[in-house]
């Protein structure tokens, strides 16, 4: 497939351009003139029907309402101290969800005073029709000096090893120690959160969504030496154009004249005394374009500065547009929709007119006209209109009255009936505003059923403002702090420093914005939780609140904290402290008093018997001491008696042996003529055998008979008797 055409860096400034000069807001378009009429008519400025001599008091319903409104829509959000909470999508991320809860919103709140940025963006919102919040990660560089005095030449030079740490100023000691002053230099990175006026806010004009833009931008007025700061080359920035007919909007005027900020200020942005100081419109600018070349459109952050031809200065590949907007009235398939001020121009109107008329009237009463006679009547005593003044005439009758309708009555019913209009329109009533007044109904049910009515207009606008602009504001600000802190930060939470590391977090947390609407108001907010509490109480008497039961510890600690944020505390975790998420600090059940007292009954025994048990031993142990002590003397004595009994065994084996010695020697003796006789007896045996055989031979022949082994030859024959006679030979 063949790769497709990018859009070139000429290309890219035509597209800046055109978007710029097209979008929604634009100079001389018709939300800036809406606009400006409201800076107008909340500031009260003349509006053009003014006659000489007569009344040109100006009736300030839009300052009043606005000004009447941002209170009740600022408390809801600041009132508890955590504006959102980020819900985890399955079990496995509830530690780390409340770990996120907690640390965007201590970002928001407290590292860029949420407070103050909540109240312009509302403020914008409701008097201009859109409050702009613009998030970005700023990452800068942090420069501190630190003084080190005797330092040793080994540690000073494994100070100065660090790449950061330059050397400002050193001084060697006479005793070879070193004085030393270092720049430590390191980067700083942190969300910021810019509000963004409305006049400087642009958006395509057919976008009707902010996600479906594809050119959204804002601008902000800076000088040729910031822009060298930045890092920019001095020629591009010395080729960028000042003069901007923006400068020259009524909007910005009226804006900025209320401190006489523009006194003296010309419109080119010039600055004749100082170059660097020149004045230079800066556009960030937000593009969807194919500058890759793959056919598919990315967002482009394109920064870029001048006027009506537009330098481009950087630019980078970005995710999302990083804005938040509100809008008070949303008007269907429409980005912006109305201002609170919109609803007002018509009644002020109306209610400036006959204010003035009032006026009027009351002074022609207290100054009435008169018909005079020409030439009959001292004219300076006439025109000199004082209490108790006398007016010289020629002739009586020569001065009459004209006559006037008084219409007081009727000018205040219609200005009652405008102040109906109004709160009709906006939701603002005398109640609250704290105001009192005779004509409404005085009953405790009717006022609170006017205050009902009137809440939910305010309510209405809100909610829009929480699940709109202020929900995208804190995606944003934890998608940056995920993708951008390298590091983790201690953050003190419960009265307690906690390490937050977001790099382990998700991004897609289910987020619930907490602006503490839809209960009524604080004191029945209050009501309604010490009632959810009563029954919370009753359930966990009977059910516990272990597994099974309907009320768990952490449904307790989410009413008293609803309780205390309905309150007005700013920190309830400082009077309650929520439980352990892996339920580590459960504690035990409260047993059964019965059981207890049978357990104190044990314990009694169990003590009693350990007493007796350790007396036992103790008694035990004598015993056994006094046993063992008798054993070792007996054991003395029978030592002592073996060793004599060993001295007399040992005598007496020696005599024996002796006597065994002088026996078996004379034994030795005896034994060997026993031995000999012992074998004469044995050859005669063998000679009597043989005998007896030979003489069952003798007859026939000879016989030869061994005697002793074959020592002695015997020949036995028979004589002439026929006596058997033995004639014995050696071998």
């Amino acid at each position: 497939m063949a790769r497709r055409k990018r859009v070139s860096e000429e290309g890219l400034k035509a597209i800046i351009a055109d978007g710029i000069r097209t979008s929604a807001g634009y100079q001389g378009g018709e939300l800036q003139r809406r606009r400006e009429k409201a800076l107008e008519y909340y500031l009260g400025y003349p509006n053009g029907k003014e006659v000489e001599g007569r009344s040109s008091v100006l009736s300030t319903d839009v300052m009043d309402t606005v000004e009447s409104m941002l209170p009740g829509l600022l408390k809801p959000f600041t009132a508890a101290g955590e504006v959102v909470r980020f819900d985890p999508v399955g079990p496995e991320d509830e530690a780390q969800a409340d770990q996120a809860t907690e640390y965007v919103n201590h970002v928001f709140l407290k590292k860029n005073n949420g407070f103050q940025l909540l109240h312009e963006g509302f403020k914008d919102a409701l008097l201009s029709g859109i409050g702009v919040f613009y998030y970005y990660w700023d990452e800068r560089e942090d420069v501190t000096r630190e003084t080190y005095e005797g330092l040793p030449t080994e540690e000073l030079v494994l100070l100065l090893a660090d790449d950061n740490i330059e050397p400002v100023e050193h001084t060697e000691r006479d005793d070879g120690l070193h004085d030393v002053t270092i720049a430590r230099t390191s980067q700083v990175g942190s969300v910021k959160i810019d509000t963004i006026a409305p006049e400087d806010f642009l958006i395509e004009r057919k976008a009707r969504f902010l996600e479906e833009a594809n050119f959204v931008a804002h601008r902000v007025k800076t000088t040729a030496s910031d822009l060298l700061a930045m890092g920019f080359s001095k020629a591009k920035v010395d080729s960028i154009q000042s003069h901007d007919e923006e400068d020259l909007s009524t909007e910005r005027l009226l804006r900025e004249g209320l401190d006489d900020s523009d006194f003296g200020n010309n419109s080119t942005g010039e600055d004749a005394f100082d170059d660097s100081r020149r004045q230079i419109w800066l556009y960030n600018c937000f593009v969807k374009t194919d500058r890759n070349g793959d056919g598919i459109a990315e967002i482009v952050n394109v920064l870029a500065a001048g006027s009506g031809s537009y330098e481009i200065l950087d630019e980078q590949e970005v995710d999302d547009f990083p804005y938040a907007c509100l809008i008070p009235i949303p008007m269907p398939h429409r980005f912006f929709g109305m201002s609170l001020a919109d609803q007002l121009f018509e009644v002020q109107d109306i209610k400036t007119a006959l204010w003035r008329s009032l006026l009027d009237n009351v002074y022609l009463s207290n100054n009435a006209r008169h018909e005079v006679v020409e030439g009959q009547v001292n004219m300076n005593d006439m025109i000199n209109s004082r209490p108790g003044g006398v007016v010289r005439v020629k002739a009586p009758g020569m001065i009459n009255q004209l006559q006037s309708m008084p219409v007081a009555g009727q000018a205040l019913s219609a200005l009652e009936y405008a102040d109906t209009v109004k709160e009709n329109r906006t939701g603002v009533t005398k109640y609250n505003q704290g105001l009192d007044a005779n004509s409404l109904n005085q009953t405790a049910t009717g006022v609170n059923l006017i205050m009902g009515m009137a809440q939910q207009r305010i309510e209405m606008i809100a909610r829009l403002f929480a699940e709109g602009g202020i929900r995208d504001l804190f995606v944003g600000i934890l998608k940056l702090v995920v993708q951008h802190q390298t590091r983790p930060e201690m953050v003190r939470l419960y009265n307690e420093w906690v390490p937050m590391d977001p790099r382990n977090w998700k991004t897609e947390y289910d987020i619930t914005v907490n602006v503490g609407l839809g209960s009524g108001s604080q004191e029945q907010q209050v009501m309604v939780m010490n009632k959810i509490l009563e029954i919370q109480r009753e359930i966990a008497s009977n059910m516990g609140m272990g597994q099974g039961s309907l009320v768990t510890r952490k449904n307790i600690y989410n009413s008293l904290k609803k309780m205390a944020e309905a309150a007005g505390l700013k920190d309830p975790a400082s009077y309650f402290t929520p439980p352990a998420p892996d339920g580590s600090d459960e504690p035990q059940p409260q047993p059964d008093p019965n059981v207890v007292f049978m357990q104190t009954q044990l314990e009694i025994e169990r003590e009693k018997l350990s007493v007796k048990m350790q007396e036992m031993q103790t008694k035990h142990a004598h015993d056994m001491h006094e046993l063992n002590a008798r054993m070792d003397l007996e054991r003395e004595k029978m030592e002592m008696q073996m060793a004599l009994e060993r001295e007399k065994l040992a005598v007496s084996m020696e005599e024996t042996a002796a006597k065994i010695a002088a026996d078996a020697e004379a034994g030795s003796t005896k034994l060997q003529v026993q031995a000999a006789l012992e074998r004469e007896k044995a050859e005669l045996a063998a000679v009597s055998q043989e005998l007896d055989r030979a003489e069952r031979q003798a007859d026939k022949d000879p016989v030869v008979v061994n005697v002793g082994g074959g020592d002695r030859t015997v020949r036995v024959s028979r004589d002439a008797n026929g006596d058997l006679v033995g004639t014995a030979s050696n071998a």
